[in-house]
């Protein structure tokens, strides 16, 4: 039986001696007591409670179609309190939560009232400022109290109740003012004010400026939502986009979508649409609105939303797209004819170019971004002949974003860095830092983001059930989004895991899908990155391949996907050889998936495929790539001559596995834990080259 009493405090004396009496009695049987109440019990066991952490939130905040940007915040401004997050859940402002009559009798009942008055004051600044506090207290005729503000909750039942709440900013102001403090007034004269003063609006401007450069856009959204409530138009609707443009930048989506629907200038709404869409939405729509919002704008300005059009119609797959016309067109003057270039060839791989020399040479337009001095040289390098130049600058351009405070811009560095981590071989981190990078797009509402990273998994996950699971969640978010890029590189990822595990009708049905350019999952980038997988499941299907375009050679790990695949269609192992090549050192994958096919066409003579399959199956061990360390070790078995490479235990685990027993009765058998006994299969199905205890019975373990 369990017994739970809320509020306890509330009982009265007698009932609640009866209560504990009767827990104590009860210790001993099978009933357990949970008692809340906001005041100590000094003779009953107690836990103290504290807010809910974000994990232990997830399922309310679902509960609550709370916005994944604005869960942290909501939880900070709660302090994990679920009844306050119940009642907040969909404010749109958390500086000060909103709270009922009852919540907010709650947290002030406890309060001294004397001191509310002071509290007043104390709860309307926010800050520890005791000197400020007193100073604005005398000019109220208020006297100080040493009672103090413990808890967020308690400051927002405060500042609600505030019986004249201009006066009281207006007196923090004035006493800022007069220690020399006018930035901090500002926000108070700000909440003072009412109607319109077009004069404060532009100091707020001004604040909001300089809180964006120092990383505050966050601040800087608040600070422009403000100014654009005391401006009048056109200044509200410029302040009120540039506000949504702050909180778009800041990771806030939802927040950048409620303030657009209040503007009504149409270029600034084309702006922060497709920016807001770039991040979360439709790419297609991302590009059109992009390149609507340069038209008409000083080139300066036009260059970025263009370069912004051009990221969403490579994600797109659209492949004549005019913004990179309408960017020559707008750069000409600005120095922009190199890096327009660039862009124009990101597609064909012949980009050799170092970011560094890029941003030290980049035109004034694009220095003087915060933004676009790191994109445009990185999203260059990474396409570029030079994976490892591009990876140490991408670290530093992450860096610098993550300073700023820009996480919607933050995403793409990320990604192109787990991308080129994929590419140099570094698996673990890849896997590892696109994880963060889809947490934090799930947390700032960036699902076209989020599909990308989920693709980029699926490439990089250790084993098939990680990679389906990822490959499924991408193409479940990105084809609704038109997000090709991150669809095909999902059907990449599924063909790639059904060619490693031998199912090679499959790998042509999934690697065939890039290559049409009707499909919702074809990409003309990823169908040449792709071209020579697909070439090999054609091989081994006996699937005419003549429909598919080799990729160019202009970088090495081009090159050696290039020869890989000539080596299949002409039967030349020596193009085995020089793909390996190609692909040492940068790319180790590469080399083992060109050892891994020289060594199966070597296989008449044992010894010398022994030395490539044991090539490729050392380096699939060392990427982590279980998958296809089986596949090679399908291979290297027959070629070195021994059957199996199992311990004793092992085998005999393998034997009873393959006559079906299940883990419990296999440990039972060897006096071995369930557990244990999940543990050797685990290491025995790699060694054997299988995935499954299905294909046990296939193998000769009882000779």
């Amino acid at each position: 039986m369990l017994v739970i009493v809320d509020d306890l405090q509330w009982w009265d004396r007698a009932s609640a001696t009866a209560l504990s009496f009767c827990a104590r009695r009860a210790a001993d049987a099978p009933i357990a007591f949970v008692l809340a109440t906001d005041g100590p019990s000094p003779d009953l066991p107690e836990l103290a409670l504290s807010g809910l952490s974000l994990a232990a939130a997830g399922p309310l905040f679902d509960a609550l179609d709370v916005p994944a940007e604005r869960r942290r915040a909501l939880l900070t401004a709660t302090a994990g309190n679920p009844l306050a997050m119940v009642e907040c859940a969909h404010q749109s402002f958390l500086e000060v939560v909103p709270l009922s009559d009852r919540l907010r009798t709650a947290f002030t009942a406890r309060l001294p009232a004397d001191a509310l008055p002071f509290l007043e004051i104390v709860a309307a600044d926010g800050t520890d400022r005791s000197d400020v506090h007193a100073g604005a207290a005398h000019r109220l005729g208020i006297e100080p109290h040493p009672a103090a503000i413990d808890h967020p909750l308690v400051r927002s039942a405060i500042y609600q109740g505030i019986r004249a709440p201009r006066a009281v900013h207006r007196a923090l102001a004035d006493e800022l003012i007069a220690r020399g403090e006018p930035r901090r007034a500002l926000w108070h004269c700000a909440l003072a004010a009412s109607g319109q003063d077009d004069e404060l609006a532009a100091s707020l401007e001004i604040a909001a400026a300089d809180a964006s450069s120092c990383g505050g856009l966050s601040t800087a959204a608040d600070l422009l939502r403000r100014a654009a409530s005391l401006s009048s138009r056109p200044s509200r609707d410029r302040r009120l986009a540039a506000a949504g443009y702050a909180a778009w930048k800041s990771g806030q989506p939802t927040l950048a979508r409620s303030l657009s629907a209040s503007v009504s200038d149409v270029a600034a709404l084309d702006r922060l649409h497709g920016l807001i869409a770039l991040s979360d939405d439709d790419q297609r729509s991302a590009h059109d609105h992009l390149v609507r919002a340069a038209r008409g704008r000083p080139p300066e300005e036009a260059v970025g939303l263009l370069f912004m059009a051009v990221a969403a119609a490579l994600h797109a797959d659209i492949g004549t797209s005019p913004a990179l016309a309408r960017l020559s067109e707008a750069g000409a003057d600005l120095g922009f004819a190199v890096f327009v270039d660039h862009l124009a060839r990101l597609r064909d791989g012949t980009i050799d170019a170092d970011p560094w020399q890029l941003r030290a040479t980049a035109p004034a337009a694009l220095r003087h971004s915060d933004v676009h001095q790191w994109l445009w040289p990185l999203v260059i390098a990474r396409y570029g002949a030079d994976p490892r130049a591009a990876l140490r600058f991408g670290v530093e351009a992450r860096t610098s974003f993550s300073t700023n405070g820009m996480q919607a811009v933050l995403a793409f560095p990320e990604l192109w860095l787990a991308e080129l981590e994929h590419e140099l071989g570094h698996w673990a981190s890849a896997f590892s830092r696109a994880t963060e990078g889809l947490r934090s797009a799930q947390e700032t509402g960036q699902r076209a983001r989020a599909a990308d990273f989920h693709a980029v998994l699926a490439l990089v996950a250790p084993n098939p059930e990680l990679c389906r699971r990822h490959a499924s969640a991408a193409l479940a978010m990105a084809i609704p989004l038109h997000n090709r890029l991150a669809a095909a590189k999902a059907k990449w990822a599924l063909g790639l895991l059904a060619l490693s595990t031998g199912d090679n009708a499959t790998a042509v049905s999934h690697l065939s899908s890039i290559t049409e350019p009707t499909s919702p999952t074809g990409h003309t980038l990823v169908s040449q990155w792709a071209a020579a997988d697909l070439v090999e499941a054609c091989v081994r299907t006996r699937t005419p391949a003549d429909h598919v375009m080799l990729p160019s050679a202009a970088t090495p790990l081009m090159r050696s996907r290039s020869y890989r695949a000539q080596a299949l269609l002409t039967d030349a192992p020596d193009l085995f050889a020089k793909a390996a090549s190609e692909a040492f050192p940068d790319h180790p994958h590469e080399q083992a998936r060109a050892a891994l096919l020289h060594g199966e066409w070597l296989r008449r003579n044992k010894h010398q495929a022994r030395s490539q399959l044991r090539l490729a199956h050392d380096t699939f061990t060392h990427l982590g790539a279980t998958h296809w360390t089986s596949a090679a070790a399908r291979q290297l078995r027959p070629a070195t001559g021994t059957k199996f490479e199992l311990t004793p235990q092992e085998l005999s685990v393998a034997r009873l596995a393959a006559k079906g027993l299940t883990n419990k009765e296999i440990g039972a058998s060897l006096f071995l834990s369930p557990r244990t006994v999940g543990y050797h299969l685990y290491k025995i199905f790699p060694k054997l080259g299988i995935a499954s205890r299905s294909q046990l019975r296939e193998l000769d373990l009882f000779s």
